[in-house]
């Protein structure tokens, strides 16, 4: 099976689940989904850790960030980010770029 990133090429969502129209495949973890499985936490957990830092975050965001379906802005990956390592307290802390690994940008005119 071909590994085409953790963002594939998706199709239209009308036709039911979305998959990859390269290889069929129908379910891509993002980072954020492999640690939140692997914590067994919930888009709720985030939201009660951010609401008790006093940061505002919503089920839908998390729900966005975790899909990687459509991106978030860098400040609601600064917030999520803050949210998880609250509530999984891992060793070592998360930083962005380990949740959220920026995309290659294609260069104009290509």
């Amino acid at each position: 099976m071909q590994n085409h990133g953790w963002r594939p090429h998706l199709a239209s969502f009308s036709k039911g689940p979305p998959n990859c129209y390269l290889c069929g495949m129908t379910e891509i973890k993002t980072p954020l989904q492999t640690i939140l499985d692997d914590y067994k936490l919930t888009n709720h957990d985030l939201v009660a850790a951010a609401l008790a830092e006093g940061k505002q975050l919503s089920h839908k965001t998390v729900q966005k960030a975790r899909t990687g379906s459509r991106g978030i802005g860098r400040s609601l990956q600064f917030r999520v980010v803050d949210a998880l390592n609250a509530a999984a307290n891992p060793e070592k802390p998360w930083k962005r770029e380990d949740v959220f690994p920026e995309e290659p940008k294609t260069p104009k005119g290509v």
